[in-house]
């Protein structure tokens, strides 16, 4: 690399200044803006090798091949696999199983006869050899453990090993000693993402690199080369125990956002059952505060149970709460529902939460999220037999949902008897609920003189 000059840039996410700034205005970091020196990418120079130009019509469109993983459900979220070329960045914080993910596609691809390079910066070669005994005894494949990036390039660029698949785990970990860049800082992370998809394109190498997310919740490396590659998934753990969660953000091959989950074992990732991931209806079935919502995750639904808790605040000033849901949309909700039903929320105290420690970011859980705050408030228990979906808008209409009939045929696939909603039908004119008042009635929550309890 060699330096052309200066700038500023923030080592916690690479975003670029033209002077120091005392906060980073793209991650919200104060003191994170540091001088770095400019450089020019001598490395991706000298790694690309000699390209010519070409006509589309030399290509056959219906030529892609995709890589299968073994996994469907991590097949699905992609669009039906890996695409053959293409770069992927699986981002999680520590422990949450990106490693055990990689390894177990990187056994299933070799088994198949892909020739694997698997290069680690963080574990030796008999770890990595222990994990995949533990995962897929009979697989196997190269294992380079390194943190020189330059070890790296020089691995991939052989031509006579042939590689066809490479595993970089994890991105942050690797140096290159001709750079002036901050060792392991977001900047390096970026330079090294960039060349090393530069190199694995004109080698048709398939390339899946690993990213870290710190433990306080600061992505140091995959914000900042999410632009760099072809497929974005974040690895996530929704919850203390086994289950995980798999969601495709960008995808250049494939639909997005998409999601999957999975149990995480000691023979790897599994798909989990039912019960683990569905709304629990195994309790009291007369406990006010609780409703069901069909939420979409990409091309699924999953059922989702919401908890509400209605108090008086005893200073008198309103309070809101939530755990998987937008702070600023439930405040929104909770205004409409003063003005629609006169509960006096203004003097409460209200809790929500998403059972299952997801996040809720499709607005068709709105009727759902209302229906158990005004339960909570009433001491009025919901049917556990019913559930209820649909956008609220601030004149208190329950928007049509275009999916509705798709949700409720879903809800009635995992037992529950009636959906509450708005819809349009063939004809183009709205059915069902139209308002907020109607919807709460038909779940049997808004009578004439229905107020809120204490």
């Amino acid at each position: 690399m060699a330096k052309t000059g200066t700038n500023f840039s923030c080592v916690e996410c690479g975003q670029i200044y033209a002077k120091w700034e005392g906060r980073c205005s793209q991650c919200g970091n104060w003191n994170s803006i540091k001088q770095e020196p400019e450089l020019v990418h001598e490395r991706s120079v000298r790694a690309n090798v000699a390209v010519q130009s070409e006509l589309v019509s030399n290509w056959d469109s219906d030529a892609e091949i995709r890589y299968k993983s073994g996994i469907s459900e991590f097949d699905r979220v992609f669009g039906g696999g890996i695409v053959k070329g293409s770069t992927v960045l699986v981002a999680g914080e520590p422990g949450v199983g990106k490693s055990t993910l990689a390894t177990q596609i990187a056994s299933h691809l070799a088994s198949t006869g892909v020739k694997i390079l698997y290069a680690s910066g963080e574990e030796t070669p008999a770890q990595i050899a222990g994990r995949v005994r533990r995962l897929t005894p009979r697989s196997d494949f190269a294992v380079l453990s390194t943190q020189d990036f330059a070890r790296l390039l020089s691995e991939l660029s052989k031509d006579d090993e042939g590689y066809e698949f490479a595993v970089v785990d994890s991105l942050q970990t690797f140096v290159d000693s001709e750079s002036s860049l901050s060792a392991y800082g977001a900047n390096q992370t970026r330079v090294n993402a960039q060349v090393l998809s530069a190199l694995c394109k004109t080698k048709g190498i398939t390339l899946m690199v690993l990213g870290q997310i710190t433990k306080d919740g600061s992505v140091l490396g995959p914000k900042a080369v999410e632009h760099l590659v072809d497929v974005v998934a974040y690895f996530e753990r929704p919850r203390e125990g086994s289950l995980r969660s798999l969601e495709v953000h960008k995808n250049r091959f494939g639909s997005t956002p998409e999601f999957a989950e999975f149990t995480l074992s000691s023979s790897g990732l599994e798909l989990p059952s039912e019960e683990l991931v569905g709304a629990n209806r195994t309790g009291d079935k007369t406990v006010p505060g609780r409703s069901y919502v069909p939420i979409s995750y990409g091309s699924r639904y999953r059922m989702t149970e919401i908890q509400a808790l209605v108090s008086p605040s005893y200073d008198g000033l309103a309070k809101v709460y939530t755990e998987g849901f937008d702070l600023k949309r439930l405040q929104m909700l909770v205004a409409i529902l003063d003005k629609e039903v006169s509960l006096a929320l203004q003097s409460k105290v209200v809790l929500l939460q998403v059972v299952g420690g997801r996040t809720i970011k499709d607005h068709a859980g709105d009727l759902a999220i209302a229906a158990a705050i005004v339960s909570a408030a009433t001491k009025t228990p919901i049917d556990v037999d019913v559930c209820s979906f649909g956008e609220i808008s601030l004149l208190g209409e329950v928007r049509p949902i275009g999916d509705a009939q798709a949700r409720a045929s879903f809800a009635k696939s995992r037992g529950f008897k009636t959906a509450v909603f708005n819809a349009l039908d063939s004809s183009g004119k709205d059915g069902r609920c139209t308002s907020v008042v109607q919807a709460l009635s038909e779940l049997g929550l808004h009578r004439s003189g229905l107020r809120a309890i204490g």
